[in-house]
């Protein structure tokens, strides 16, 4: 317990895989194996992430991000909320006056929920006060009031803020509790109205009617549990914004260029403008009309919402994300296109340039780490390019200085391609003499103490790259921090070379351990058992004691590139520890699961 309880959950996280949007991440700690899923935008709320129900009997699962409840929070205007769903819709200016900070915050924040998953983009401040910064610019009277949403319960604010042309009352004066705020009040309001009388100020007229399946659906399930007319609600206006939202993405998905008409000898394509009065005439065949109940002046709706803060910041997040589609797309057909000799002769040396340095600039600003698949992709097309044009053009080419910077980390392979162009100065044998990928192995100085850790370098025999002990000090420059760097730095593809695709096999003993091997990885008889090994089963057995007693060995690549978690015992800890397995070689200290670990070490 205490510091090296601490340590080996320390061990744990550090093992745990990056955190992917939508992906389910089995999660180990100290014997617990934590489940956690990162939601996506496109998530649909009330959806189980499990499709096998005995694993949802098994499991309690925990909501990491806190969900208001909108039934309890604006039961007291439930007669508005479709109203109120326009006006927040619209990012029209509302005050919420309520009885405590708790309750204004509270409808506030529900208020807002209410158009998921579209983000409302203007302010709003849950529980607002006469000390903040914006105070003045909020109750100023000058000029219309700012499209913003106010909760408020100080009395001072009846009047300050009586200009707001909709103001949502919810609190009793009298009683300084949650009030039934059913009634409208759509005539000109004081302030000493505003501080008597719980209802909705607003001279608003709604653009679509109201929904009465809504109101017979809660009416319905009035007596049910209060989580289930909250899933009620949410589902509604899920449902109702869903459908407001589905012309505006159909009209955006019609702006994109084709896949076909994407080449990769020009540029990165853009969208076409969204223009507002070509999206209207869409709505007569592709209105929310047709996948949504509720009728009303849907093109008047839109048209208000097309000048509202909301659809800006829509519009604007939509289109970096089109951006960068396009660039993802763009980037596949350079990835995928055939250079040759016969394609490119067709091709003026002005586009052939073009594209080479279309290629070296997506090269320089793709993430080495996370990209490295299409960085290595991009490479043999470069050198596709180079080795299909005239020596010529490629002296032309490889003059330039950006375009020698990208060539003077390409492969070793690559360079010697690149040899028979010519007496050009980079692509000397200095060059590749220098090649950091040929160096052997160093794990460095063994009398080090600068704590070193686990290392790749490429191993020029099977073509992979292999992990290693690194000391910490000393070594040479064929030591790469994970494996995409050294993918990215040394290899032009996934080459098999010698090394065998996975493990051999080899026999087990009863314990479940493997038996042992020798040099070539084939099964030693028992008459070649060496020592702290016994004969089971006509195979040779290490003993516990051996087993439990070595440190974990992370072993080597096979030519699929394939790694998988495993576990050993760790004696500094007295527990059982994951680690990462890559697939060939290793010790004997390499259990599948946490319990065949715990059931073989510990018992």
């Amino acid at each position: 317990m205490g510091e090296a309880a601490i340590e080996a959950a320390c061990h744990h996280i550090d093992q745990w895989p990056p955190p992917l949007p939508g992906k389910l991440l089995s999660l180990p700690l100290i014997g617990t194996l934590l489940h956690a899923r990162i939601p996506c935008r496109s998530d649909v709320p009330q959806r189980s992430i499990y499709s096998d129900n005995s694993v949802l009997e098994s499991i309690t699962a925990l909501h990491t991000i806190y969900e208001y409840d909108i039934y309890q929070n604006l039961i007291c205007a439930i007669n508005h909320i479709q109203l109120l769903w326009e006006l927040i819709l619209l990012g029209e200016p509302l005050v919420v006056m309520g009885p405590s900070p708790a309750a204004c915050s509270q409808i506030v924040h529900s208020l807002i929920s209410l158009t998921w998953p579209l983000r409302y983009f203007n302010d709003y401040r849950p529980f607002f006060t006469i000390h903040d910064s914006e105070f003045k610019e909020y109750t100023s009277k000058s000029g219309p009031p700012p499209n913003v949403i106010l909760g408020v319960t100080n009395p001072f604010f009846t009047k300050t803020l009586q200009h707001y042309p909709h103001i949502l009352r919810v609190g009793d004066a009298n009683t300084g509790n949650i009030a039934d705020a059913g009634k409208t009040f759509r005539k000109a309001w004081d302030g000493r109205t505003l501080d008597t009388k719980p209802g909705l100020y607003s001279q608003y007229r709604s653009f679509l009617t109201r929904d009465k399946s809504l109101y017979k659906k809660l009416s319905k399930s009035s007596n049910q549990n209060p989580e289930v007319l909250n899933s009620i609600l949410c589902r509604h206006f899920l449902e109702i914004t869903q459908s407001f939202m589905i012309p505006l993405e159909r009209y955006l998905s019609s702006l994109m260029p084709l896949k076909k008409h994407i080449s990769p000898f020009k540029s990165v394509p853009q969208a076409r403008p969204f223009d507002s009065e070509e999206f209207l005439k869409t709505l007569t065949d592709n209105g929310p009309s047709l996948t949504c109940g509720v009728q009303g002046d849907w093109a008047g709706l839109y048209r208000r919402f097309l000048t509202s803060a909301n659809f800006e910041g829509w519009l604007r997040s939509r289109l970096n994300d089109v951006d960068r589609q396009l660039r993802t797309i763009h980037l596949d057909v350079l990835c995928s296109t055939e250079f040759s000799k016969d394609s490119l002769s067709s091709r003026h040396e002005v586009e052939i340039v073009d594209l080479v340095l279309k290629i070296r600039d997506r090269m320089v600003e793709m993430d080495p780490i996370t990209q490295a698949e299409k960085r290595v992709q991009l490479q043999a097309q470069l050198s596709k390019v180079l080795t299909s044009v005239d020596d010529e053009l490629k002296s032309l080419l490889l003059s330039n200085c950006g375009l020698r910077d990208t060539v003077d980390w390409l492969p070793a392979n690559m360079f010697s391609q690149l040899l028979t162009i010519g007496s050009l100065v980079i692509l000397t044998p200095l060059a590749l003499a220098n090649d950091v990928c040929t160096f052997p192995r160093d794990k460095g100085d063994e009398n080090c103490n600068a704590g070193g850790g686990l290392k790749f370098y490429f191993d020029v025999n099977t073509g992979v790259c292999q992990p290693f002990r690194y000391t910490g000090c000393g070594g040479n420059e064929n030591r790469f921090d994970n494996a995409a760097k050294c993918r990215a730095a040394c290899m032009t593809g996934r080459a098999t070379g010698t090394q065998p695709a996975k493990a051999p096999a080899i026999k087990k003993c009863p314990s479940g351990v493997r038996s042992a091997v020798d040099a070539n990885q084939k099964q030693l008889d028992c008459s070649k058992c060496p020592a702290n090994h016994t004969c089971e089963d006509g195979v040779c057995c290490p003993s516990k004691e051996l087993v439990c007693s070595l440190d974990y060995d992370a072993g080597h690549y096979g030519n699929n590139l394939s790694h998988i978690p495993r576990y050993f015992y760790s004696t500094k800890y007295g527990n059982c520890m994951l680690f990462t397995y890559y697939g060939l070689f290793g010790n004997y200290n390499n259990f599948e699961t946490y319990n065949e670990c715990v059931k073989f070490c510990k018992s």
